[in-house]
């Protein structure tokens, strides 16, 4: 006899009763979502820090703000879903173990090298496996698209700034070109006739670009039903920020040209209002309406009807099961490691070194100047001269890597926060990046018109390297293998001289001359070693 009661389905042969422990779909839901609510409690406790950072991105950052907006959007797309959802039987499906085993290694990992972006998508992998393993494929099918979504609220992108900052102003003047402005370009500096504008930072359209390929992933799933259709429209809307936000910048500067508005207000106008942002996602919508023709019709984010199948019957134990067992995962592989650091150091020695003649110290010259390192232990800055240039050197020490005190941070920069700006950047020629591989250097001009290059290495485990992705690899080692955790940040600039060839024969004449490292800067406790250098 087949048999639906209770909203319980299953095969009961004749004589047979079914298992005292079956539950009905209405309580087998009760027990899901009473785990998942522990589940979840469970890994915000394990990711209490990261967490805690990501809403403090959100309610400080401009270009972030947006998090809470995603985060609402993904539950009311649950919310839309949940009759197709509740239609399903929640079944643990314990595969999600696996996947939660990854985003655990991936989080143990992202601890132990600081790196908190890494954490927060660590947390975003579990709480996805948390709901794999406590709903159940069938399920979680149909909560895919909002979960897949959150992505979108961890605050990340921030690398992308300086390029962004690129395509601003090489598309500012080719816009400024078609309103037959005269304009030059310096760096992220626009020159014209009447007066200079800055392409800052804030003006890269980093927040701009987020949201708009938020918005445009959530227009294709809400309109469009084809695969090419959307995969078509997503590849015209990832073009469409970066192109709107130089316009934006061009028009700004034709009216600031023309003396109808300030075009520094201007520019803070159409970057953090509504009223651009609304208009360009308009034209987006309107896109995708007219690629929706022809297009059958549904219900929006709809998903196929579920089907009614014998099902075995699952016990109540099984729902707090699955949810342990995400958290244990999220546990166990940060715990292996614990054991894994080396205490941090107990002394900085650092002092600014001191170099063979024809090099010799002098006073600061440009006190204006400084490089932007945060969290550090020790910091020193001195400059010196061979009479015929000026070298600034910076040297910041951090005892032990941890967050909000690092030497691989997006923070720590060549120049001050504010009062200079980038004007190029280019690898270093072959005598620099022969003694630090991959080193950068960047041209650097004040408010008032002053030039410097400057350029910045790291080291870390007695290596010494300017790619920010080896440096954390290198902090991930000292911690794993139990080595000395302190690290370090170097700067050293040239002041007065425009030319790049002629900087760099500057600053590989002191490089030359530079000591080796660990007789100015010790590892931080005792007993380090004394020997090697840059």
């Amino acid at each position: 006899m087949r048999e639906i009661a209770g909203e319980r389905v299953g095969m009961i042969g004749a004589g047979e009763s079914a298992p005292s422990q079956a539950l009905s779909r209405q309580q087998a839901w009760r027990c899901a979502l009473a785990s998942l609510l522990l589940g979840v409690c469970g890994l915000v406790w394990v990711f209490w820090a990261p967490l805690e950072a990501m809403v403090g991105i959100w309610l400080n950052s401009p270009s972030f703000g947006h998090g809470f907006v995603i985060v609402l959007i993904a539950i009311a797309i649950a919310v839309v879903r949940r009759e197709r959802t509740a239609a399903e039987v929640p079944r643990p499906c314990f595969w999600g173990l696996a996947f939660a085993l990854v985003g655990s290694l991936i989080g143990a990992l992202a601890t132990l090298a600081s790196v908190q972006l890494v954490q927060q998508l660590a947390f975003l992998l579990l709480f996805q496996a948390l709901v794999l393993t406590v709903l159940g494929i069938r399920a979680t099918r149909t909560l895919a698209f909002p979960l897949g979504f959150l992505v979108f609220a961890i605050p990340m992108g921030t690398a992308l700034v300086p390029f962004l900052q690129r395509i601003a102003a090489e598309l500012t003047i080719w816009f400024l070109g078609l309103f037959d402005i005269t304009a030059v370009l310096e760096g992220y500096l626009i020159r014209t006739p009447v007066r200079d504008y800055r392409i800052a930072e804030a003006c890269a359209g980093l927040r701009f670009s987020l949201v708009g390929l938020a918005m445009s992933v959530l227009i294709a799933a809400m309109l469009l039903r084809t695969w090419p259709r959307r995969v078509a429209f997503l590849a015209v809307a990832m073009l469409v920020p970066p192109v709107a936000n130089a316009l934006r910048a061009a028009i700004a500067i034709a009216l600031g040209e023309g003396g109808v508005i300030d075009a520094g207000s201007l520019f803070s106008h159409f970057s953090y209002g509504l009223g651009f942002t609304g208009l360009v996602m308009i034209c987006l919508l309107l896109l995708a309406l007219a690629l929706r023709r022809g297009e059958v019709v549904g219900h929006p984010l709809s998903i196929p009807a579920p089907t009614v199948q014998a099902v075995s019957p699952v016990t109540a134990l099984s729902y707090p099961l699955a949810a342990f067992g995400i958290v244990a995962i999220a546990i166990l592989p940060a715990l292996a490691f614990l054991g894994g650091s080396a205490p941090p150091g107990q002394r900085s020695l650092m002092a600014a070194p001191v170099l063979a003649s024809p090099w010799r110290g002098v006073d600061i010259q440009d006190e204006d100047w400084r490089p932007a390192v945060l969290g550090a232990d020790k910091a020193i800055r001195a400059s010196y001269t061979d009479g015929a240039v000026t070298i600034d050197f910076f040297a910041a020490h951090f005892l032990e890597q941890k967050q909000g005190s690092e030497a691989v941070s997006e923070v720590n920069r060549r120049r001050s926060l504010s009062g200079w700006e980038i004007a190029a950047s280019s690898p270093a020629g072959q005598g620099l990046s022969d003694r630090v591989p991959g080193l950068r250097g960047e041209r650097l001009i004040s408010e008032n018109g002053q030039k410097r290059w400057a350029w910045l290495w790291y080291r870390v485990a007695e290596t010494a390297t300017a790619d920010p992705f080896r440096a954390k690899l290198l902090q991930l080692k000292t911690r794993m293998l139990g080595m000395d955790p302190a690290a370090a940040v170097i700067v050293v600039s040239v002041q007065g001289v425009p030319d790049q060839a002629d900087a760099e024969m500057a600053a590989e004449r002191f490089l030359a001359a530079l000591p080796p490292t660990e007789s100015w800067l010790l590892a931080g406790r005792e007993g380090a070693g004394r020997e090697g250098g840059e």
